[in-house]
C-alpha cells in the first residue's frame, strides 16, 4: 500500500541531491512572501509546481522544458535575466494565450506553426525589403540578369503582397529600353499576378497583369539621363518553397548606351496568408 502523508516547513527546505521521481511531485507554496527554488534533474517524471502566493515569485533553475501544454487558471511569469537582456512572458488567460508584456530580443528566427495572420485580430505582418543605394547599369546585354542588390531571402512559405517603386533612364539614347521580372532567386513561384504603372519616355504608361514570374515588363524608349522614368508595381505572389527572390532586368535591345536602375528604387513583400 501506498504511504500517504504531508510534510508542512515552515523554515528552509535544502535539497543537495537529485529529487529522483518515476510518478508526480507536486509542491505547493503557501507564503505570501519569499521565493521557492526547485531543481529537477531526474530523466523522467514530472514535477508540477503549484504557487498560491500573491507576493512570491517561483524560479525555476536551471532549464525549464515542458513537452507538453501548461494548464493554467492564474498567471504565468517568466523572467531571464541574462547578458543579453530580459524576457518577460505573462499568461493572462486560461484560453492558453501568451502575451509579451516587455521588449522581447530575438536573435534568430521566429517559427511559426500556423498561419500568423488574421483578419479580424490585430497582428503583426512579415515585412521583407530591399533597395538601391546606387545606380546600376547593363550595357550592350539584352538578357536578363538578376539585380542582387535587391535580393529578398523569405523564409516562409504563403501568400504575399508585392509593391515597389523602380526609377531608371538610358545614359544617353534611350532607343535600347529597358525590361524587367522576378525571375531570380532560389525561391519557388507557385503563383504570381502582378502589374506597373508611371512616367515612362515624357508620357503616363500603364501595363498589362503579368502572370508569370520570368514574363518581362518591357519599355522600348525611356528617357535619358537628366530624367528618371518609374513604374510603381503592385500584385500577389506564392511562395511554396523558401529562398532568395531577386528581381531581373537588361536592356530592351543591346547597344552600349546603358540602360540604368536608379538608386532608391526598391520593392517590398508582405506576408498576407
Amino acid at each position: 500500500m501506498a504511504n500517504l502523508f504531508s510534510t508542512n516547513i515552515n523554515s528552509i527546505l535544502n535539497v543537495t541531491q537529485d529529487i529522483a521521481n518515476t510518478g508526480n511531485c507536486l509542491v505547493t507554496q503557501n507564503t505570501a512572501a519569499g521565493n521557492l527554488i526547485i531543481t529537477q534533474n531526474a530523466s523522467f517524471g514530472n514535477i508540477s509546481i503549484i504557487q498560491n502566493s500573491t507576493f512570491g515569485n517561483v524560479n525555476i533553475t536551471p532549464t525549464f522544458n515542458a513537452s507538453w501544454n501548461i494548464a493554467n487558471t492564474g498567471n504565468i511569469l517568466i523572467t531571464q535575466n541574462t547578458a543579453t537582456g530580459n524576457l518577460s512572458i505573462t499568461q493572462n488567460l486560461t484560453v492558453g494565450n501568451g502575451i509579451i508584456s516587455s521588449v522581447m530580443n530575438v536573435y534568430g528566427i521566429i517559427d511559426a506553426n500556423g498561419s500568423p495572420t488574421k483578419n479580424l485580430v490585430t497582428t503583426p505582418f512579415t515585412g521583407l525589403s530591399a533597395f538601391l543605394t546606387a545606380n546600376t547599369g547593363r550595357t550592350s546585354n539584352a538578357t536578363m540578369n538578376a539585380e542582387n542588390n535587391l535580393a529578398i531571402t523569405i523564409n516562409e512559405t504563403g501568400v504575399y503582397l508585392m509593391g515597389g517603386n523602380f526609377e531608371f533612364n538610358a545614359k544617353s539614347n534611350g532607343f535600347s529600353g529597358i525590361q524587367f521580372d522576378f525571375g531570380g532567386g532560389t525561391a519557388k513561384v507557385n503563383a504570381i499576378a502582378w502589374g506597373a504603372s508611371g512616367w515612362v519616355n515624357g508620357a503616363p504608361n500603364t501595363q498589362p497583369l503579368i502572370t508569370a514570374n520570368n514574363t518581362a515588363l518591357q519599355f522600348s524608349n525611356i528617357d535619358v539621363t537628366a530624367t528618371r522614368d518609374f513604374i510603381s508595381i503592385v500584385g500577389l505572389i506564392t511562395i511554396n518553397a523558401t529562398g532568395t527572390l531577386i528581381p531581373r532586368y537588361a536592356q530592351k535591345v543591346s547597344t552600349a548606351n546603358a540602360a540604368n536602375l536608379a538608386a532608391n528604387s526598391f520593392w517590398t513583400l508582405t506576408k498576407i496568408g
